[in-house]
C-alpha cells in the first residue's frame, strides 16, 4: 500500500485540530472550482473503489493509539498514564501493532519522557450580542478558546 503525507501548517488559531471529513470536504470543494462540477462528480463515482484514505491531522511523527483490548495494570498511576494517552511516536505504534498493548509498558510516552507537541492555547475575549438589538449585551463578555499549532501536521 502506498501512502503520502501532505503537511499542514496552520497561520492562525483554530478551535480544533481539522478531522478527516473536514480535510475531505476541502478537498472536494476545492476540486469543484476548480475543475467544474460534472468532473467532481466523476471523481465521486470512481472513489469508493480508488482504497483512497485521508486521516485527520497529527502532529508530524505521531498516530493515534489504535483501539486494542486493554492491558490490566494493577498500579493506579501507571494504569492513569497510560489511559491518557491518545498519541504514539512512529515507534512506539509500530510496537504496539506487533506486540499489542503490552509494549506501552516500556514506552517513553508511558513514562513521560516523550509527548507530542502541544498547540498553544489562547482566550480570546468575546462580547455577547444582543439579538434583539443588534448591539453588545451589557455584561455579557465571555472568553473563546483557540489552539495555536505550532509545527507540522500531517
Amino acid at each position: 500500500m502506498r501512502a503520502t503525507a501532505y503537511y499542514l501548517r496552520f497561520r492562525g488559531p483554530v478551535r480544533e485540530l481539522p478531522r478527516a471529513t473536514t480535510l475531505l470536504g476541502h478537498l472536494l470543494w476545492w476540486y469543484r472550482y476548480t475543475h467544474g462540477k460534472e468532473a467532481l462528480e466523476e471523481l465521486l463515482e470512481k472513489l469508493p473503489g480508488t482504497g483512497f484514505r485521508l486521516s485527520s491531522a497529527f502532529p508530524e511523527g505521531w498516530l493515534p493509539r489504535p483501539k486494542l483490548p486493554p492491558i490490566q495494570v494493577e498500579e493506579t498511576a501507571l494504569r492513569k498514564r497510560l489511559k491518557a494517552l491518545t498519541l504514539l511516536s512512529f515507534a512506539t505504534f509500530q510496537q504496539v501493532v506487533e506486540r499489542g498493548e503490552e509494549a506501552l509498558l516500556e514506552a517513553p510516552e508511558a513514562e513521560g519522557k516523550l509527548a507530542p507537541p502541544a498547540p498553544r492555547r489562547l482566550h480570546r475575549a468575546r462580547v455577547g450580542i444582543d439579538r434583539a438589538t443588534g448591539g453588545a449585551r451589557q455584561g455579557i463578555l465571555f472568553t473563546q478558546d483557540l489552539l495555536f499549532p505550532t509545527g507540522r501536521y500531517a
